[in-house]
């Protein structure tokens, strides 16, 4: 709750707005909103920024991209609260009939760049380079660790801010004055009762949060029990996580609770008490926080959300920021093996140590091609570039070849390895010795992991295809099919599923069973008797087939 000297929860009052614009005040505000972009759920990494909407008569000097301090006012001798500074932002301006509107954000709402490091840095050194970025003052944080920057790297500065505070056990704010500011959700000292505010929506249960679940780079930790947080933090650990939860669990209602008379000091964050008309005394934790002026002030403000997981912590791996967060981690791990190749490539040419470059020249007496040589006789060179109108090629033993790496006109490219961050329109074949066919895809005690792309660009893990030796359980080399959690396996002609195996049987189609069969049959061979047990497609029918053999 921002701080004010006179009774901020006093009864209808002389309220004031006042705005100062690129060096200009204004006072005659027409009507002015304000709101948070709190996500609506109880959580920790949070970074919450805010906007507001103003109406005011037309000024005689531009708004665009503008400064704008909000400061608010109370009392007949008026005592001024800064609420923010803010941004005008130019393509909401409009002009009608005397009177102008625009929206302004503060600068966390514009925190979307990405963030790039290398290196060993404490998480002070990351939020100062970060809130310098911003432009926003820092803050000293209360718990700090060294890791490796570039880990973060990709991310924006938003999601970074928000694992610094994660990792405190906070959520990120601005202050009035421009200032990083952490903090968890904390009383305000302020009552809603019946003399202050309507109470159209109050929830019937208290909800508790006793159990903090966090997605690290290394997998998902949790602390505590029952209902829980979900957030990502990468550098997490579990002994921080589990002093966290022990130290800032939390007791809240929800409830939604309109103001009428406005109370402009009450952030996302506060937690206020709630005093309904059957003497309930509740605690109320602001998820949004809202007011509008025009003379006066009324305001509003919800604890509509819950915490953002029940479950296991092995399921939290299937949630939307666990999906994201993973996305960008397969991401890095990819980026990793490029720039490995990249400095192997740049470690190899820039240690070149000698050379002998020559233009041979062809029938018609011009240049035909250009060579460069570890010797200066072609006749007796081993280490050949050639570079002419047909292609570039090198070779490691003679101007004759073979050359095994080369680009050639016509576009083809051989080579021993290929490294890129990105292969598209590509089909992989290779021709089978002797037989002119061409399998499309030959795996060598290998896998392939199958992923899907969402419209959102999130990578989705789908499954995994790989190759298992022959072992003492198995006389046979095996094509293994996996399917991730959620996911089905699928085995049939085009057209006709014979076989369908879920591995949520939550997500299979009402009434059908784990293991669906259309059509066909398994059959089961046991090495007591020799005998033999062969399922049909009903599985009710098993029984009586084993009756009939039997058994």
């Amino acid at each position: 709750m921002l701080p004010v000297t006179g009774n901020v929860n006093a009864q209808p009052r002389k309220i004031s707005c006042k705005l100062e614009i690129g060096g200009n005040t204004i006072t005659n505000v027409k009507m002015l909103t304000y709101s948070s972009d709190w996500s609506g759920n109880i959580t920790v990494g949070q970074v919450v920024s805010s906007y507001i909407s103003v109406t005011l008569p037309t000024p005689g000097y531009s708004l665009a991209g503008a400064n704008v301090t909000l400061s608010m006012g109370i009392g007949t001798t008026v005592e001024w609260v800064q609420i923010g500074s803010f941004r005008v932002d130019e393509e909401s301006i409009r002009t009608k009939q005397g009177y102008t509107s625009f929206n302004a954000y503060d600068k966390l709402y514009y925190s979307v760049n990405t963030y790039h490091s290398t290196g060993n840095k404490s998480l002070q050194t990351i939020c100062n380079d970060v809130c310098r970025d911003i432009g926003i003052t820092s803050t000293v944080l209360s718990a700090d660790l060294t890791i490796d920057s570039s880990m973060l790297d990709g991310y924006t500065l938003r999601d970074v801010l928000g694992f610094i505070a994660g990792y405190q056990g906070k959520n990120a704010y601005l202050s009035p004055s421009g200032a990083l500011d952490l903090r968890w959700f904390t009383s305000s000292g302020y009552t809603a009762d019946g003399t202050r505010a309507n109470i159209p929506y109050i929830g019937e249960n208290d909800c508790t949060i006793g159990r903090w679940i966090c997605q690290t780079q290394d997998g998902v930790i949790d602390a505590g029990s029952g209902e829980g947080i979900y957030f990502t933090c990468p550098f997490m650990t579990a002994a921080r996580l589990s002093s966290l939860q022990q130290g800032q669990s939390l007791t809240y209602r929800k409830a939604e609770v309109d103001i009428p008379y406005g109370n402009f000091c009450l952030q996302s964050g506060d937690i206020i008490t709630v005093t309904t008309v059957q003497n309930q005394t509740l605690t109320v934790p602001i998820m949004n926080n809202s007011w509008t002026y025009d003379g006066g002030l009324s305001s509003a403000v919800t604890s509509y959300g819950v915490s953002d997981y029940q479950g296991t912590a092995n399921n939290a791996e299937r949630s939307v920021s666990a999906r994201r967060f993973q996305s960008i981690l397969a991401e890095h791990k990819a980026a990793n093996r490029v720039n490995e190749a990249i400095q192997e490539a740049t470690d190899t040419i820039t240690g070149a140590t000698g050379g002998i470059i020559r233009i041979n020249m062809g029938g018609n007496g011009k240049p035909a091609e250009f060579l460069i040589l570890d010797t200066g006789d072609i006749s007796t060179a081993q280490s050949v570039f050639r570079l002419n109108e047909n292609g570039l090629g090198y070779s490691s033993s003679g101007y004759n070849g073979p050359y095994a790496t080369a680009i050639t006109a016509a576009g083809l490219i051989v080579t021993d390895r290929f490294v890129g961050n990105t292969i598209s329109g590509v089909t992989l074949e290779t021709i089978a010795s002797g037989t002119g066919s061409r399998p499309k895809v030959v795996v060598e005690n290998g896998s392939y992991e199958l992923k899907r792309v969402a419209t959102d660009e999130t990578v989705h893990d789908v499954g995994v295809i790989k190759y298992i030796p022959r072992g003492d359980y198995d006389e046979l080399d095996t094509v293994a099919i996996h399917a991730e959690s959620g996911n089905a396996v699928v085995i049939g002609m085009p057209g006709n599923d014979e076989f369908i195996y879920y591995t949520d049987i939550s997500a299979a189609p009402s009434g059908a069973e784990k293991f669906n069969f259309y059509g066909g049959h398994i059959r089961i061979y046991s090495s007591y008797e020799g005998g033999m047990i062969s399922l049909q497609a009903k599985l009710h029918e098993l029984e009586d087939r084993i009756a009939a053999l039997g058994g």
